[in-house]
Formats: structure tokens, sequence, C-alpha cells
């Protein structure tokens, strides 16, 4: 398998709020506000690019200068945006608000620009996508933009970000084609139609329904994978925590990344992880000195010869 990885997605300009002191509802609290650019799979796509794949980015940015803010930061580290559709319908931006720990309290995500990527754009890309060694979706993707894409993706093995419980619903129909995707638990539970609180029950029923691999992540409790062999729990370690925003992201791009390098499960979950609290303990969405090498040093860090 080459590296060559295709990502479809959201693409936005991220307004990030966090409280200096102790976070109070209803109430203007006094800290910072800082802009830089995000989007599910455009954070993916430059998580995974940051780590040394080849990525091509496929979405809708405006030619407004918030798109071009974004347009310009994403190129910069590598990701190829040739066939991005420029719209003149503006840029997708996300709303955040995090208190002093660097918790989420509350988001607001105006997502309506990425609707112009049609399921007739999506089939414009079909060239592109069956160019890929491997394709990552987020389903900020419309319904009819997602069958479009699964009717032509070929035999491209296709990873998927839920992004919420609400968007979770689009990919159901698809599951036995979808060769890995990353829920919480909540996610899941739609996914399947189960109620279980249990991540094993869940991620078996997910296995059921074809998937071909699953790591599901149950915030506190770790990670949990399942697919071709026994399931893996892999507990979270403690780190000083900054910034949550963006640390699925990472860990999406991590597992994804992983797949080039490694098949022990332990490895990549660990590899991905280790991602994700780079992430977690900066104040950017993505860690900026983000590397292999990086990942590496601090999954080592985290659990040295265990």
């Amino acid at each position: 398998m080459g590296n060559r990885i295709v990502v479809i997605g959201g693409a936005n300009l991220d307004l990030v709020g966090r409280s200096r002191l102790a976070y109070r509802s209803e109430d203007s609290n006094p800290g910072s506000v800082k802009m830089s650019p995000g989007g599910v799979g455009r954070n993916i796509a430059e998580n995974l690019s940051r780590l040394g794949a080849e990525v091509v980015f496929l979405s809708a940015i405006g030619q407004d200068p918030q798109g071009q803010l974004v347009a310009q930061a994403t190129e910069a580290v590598g990701v190829n945006l040739q066939h991005v559709l420029r719209t003149d319908c503006g840029t997708s931006t996300y709303l955040c608000i995090l208190d002093e720990k660097g918790e989420m309290v509350g988001a607001i995500n105006e997502m309506e620009p990425i609707e112009a990527v049609t399921a007739g754009v999506i089939r414009g890309w079909k060239s592109v996508i069956a160019s890929a060694d491997l394709c990552v979706i987020d389903l900020n993707l419309s319904e009819s933009a997602i069958e479009a894409f699964f009717s032509i993706k070929g035999e491209v093995p296709v990873f998927v970000d839920p992004v919420s419980c609400a968007k979770a619903e689009k990919i159901r129909p698809y599951l036995s084609q979808v060769a890995g995707i990353k829920p919480n638990r909540l996610e899941a539970g739609v996914l399947t139609g189960l109620f279980s609180q249990d991540p094993t029950v869940l991620g078996k029923a997910l296995l059921d329904l074809g998937v071909g691999e699953v790591v599901l992540s149950d915030g506190a409790n770790g990670v949990y994978c399942f697919g071709d062999r026994q399931p893996l729990h892999c507990p979270i370690k403690p780190v000083e925590v900054v910034n949550v925003t963006g640390a699925g992201d990472a860990f999406m791009a991590a597992w994804v990344w992983s797949l080039f390098s490694w098949k022990e499960w332990m490895k990549r979950c660990r590899f991905a992880m280790a991602a994700s609290t780079l992430t977690i303990g900066s104040e950017e969405t993505i860690y900026p000195a983000l590397s292999f090498e990086a990942v590496v040093k601090r999954e080592r860090e985290l659990w040295g010869n265990e």
C-alpha cells in the first residue's frame, strides 16, 4: 500500500474562546479568543500531511478573506488543494467556547457552505478518489454526496469520522463498505441502534454490520479497538489539558497513518493516542510541531517499554 490519502470533508474558520477564570454560564467571561483554520476533514488532512502522508483534500472553501486564510494555511503544510471547490457562498465557521480547564462548554457549527459539495461534484472527483490508496471522509457531507461517494469509490478503503450523533445517521446504509470508523460511545449507539453503555457490545455490533475495524473512544475510559482479532482496551494516560479542540482529529489522522507502519493494534492505538495528547497539550487546534518523530517520542514518554 502506498501513502496517498484523499480526505473529503469540512473546512472552516475556527473561533475559539477560552475563559481565563472559572467559567460562568449566562455571563460574559474574561478570557481570550483565537482564530485559526479548522474543520474535521481539513484538520485530519493537515495532521496526516504533518505525519508524512501525501494528502489530497476535497472540500468547498469560500473565496472570501476567511477562505483565503484557510486555503493558504492548509497549502502551507503540504496539503494538495488543487481540486477544492472555491465558492461564492462564504466559508464555514466554527465557534467554540472552552472553560478555564480547556474543556468545551458549547459550540456552534455553521456548515452550510459544505453543501456546495453536491453528488455531481463528488462524481467529478472520481478519478482523484480512484488514485488514492485510502480515503477518509467526515460526515459533514450531505446524504446525497455520501451516496455518490460510495457509488464511485470502487475498491479504495474508506475510513469515516462520524463528527456527531446527528450526522452519524448518514453512514448507516454504507457501514458494510467502511474499512474503519471512529465513533464515540454515543455515536456508536446511533450507528447500531443500541442503547448499551458497554463499549464491547457496541463495537462488536458495528463489526456485525460489516465495518472492518472500529476505534471507539470512551472519554476518560480510553479507547476500545475491534476488528479481526481480540478486542483491545487502551486506557488513557493522564496529561495536562490545555485545549481539547482537535484532539479527535489528531487521533483519527494518526490511526489512519499507523496503517502504513504497523499491524499491531496496541502500537497503532498508542501512536494515535500519543498524537492526540500532543494536541490536547497545545493551545492550537493542531499541534504546531506535529511530526511522525514527535509522536513516536511522545509515545515513548507515555508508555516507555510497556
